[in-house]
């Protein structure tokens, strides 16, 4: 499964699908959709990649707004990890925000209404089980989605004939 590429691979972005695809294979997400076209899988992949994406944000923004921040980052090994912190959240935003122009413009340029209309139920799809693979076990990393049997079945059930 490869990425197409409608813009430049970097380390990072690469970083980012090659998790989502990891996930992908793990927990065989694409059959359990029925998902075989080419645009659709590149779709799930790129979604589930801007979903981790966030989520890594997300876990670095609780990490530099905790209350102790302040206090702790006077420590010069903790101040400087902070600093790095802050940067990597800097860059993830950029990144995000390329990978979520990326993929509209993808949408946009698809030739038929029902592919568009099927591009966004597969972005809700993802979004739907990155949210309940986080929220349910709330020590999970929000970069991680801890996907269960039980999760992964219902899941299934829920977004399988609105995909076709």
């Amino acid at each position: 499964m490869e990425e197409q590429n409608p813009e430049k691979i970097t380390s990072e972005t690469r970083y980012w699908y090659d998790k989502a695809i990891t996930l992908v294979k793990r927990h065989n997400l694409l059959n359990r959709l029925g998902i075989v076209d080419d645009d659709d899988i590149y779709l799930f992949a790129k979604n589930l990649a801007i979903r981790l994406i966030r989520g890594k944000i997300y876990e670095n923004s609780l990490t530099l707004s905790d209350p102790l921040a302040p206090t702790v980052v006077k420590i010069p090994v903790i101040g400087w990890s902070a600093k790095i912190l802050d940067n990597q959240t800097r860059k993830l935003k950029e990144l995000l925000q390329a990978q979520e122009t990326s993929a509209d413009k993808f949408v946009r340029e698809l030739p038929t209404e029902e592919q568009r209309r099927k591009a966004r139920i597969i972005e809700l799809a993802v979004n739907d089980l990155v949210v309940k693979g986080t929220t349910s076990n709330t020590k999970t990393p929000h970069s991680e989605p801890k996907l269960t049997p039980e999760l992964l079945n219902a899941w299934e059930q829920n977004w399988r004939n609105k995909i076709k």
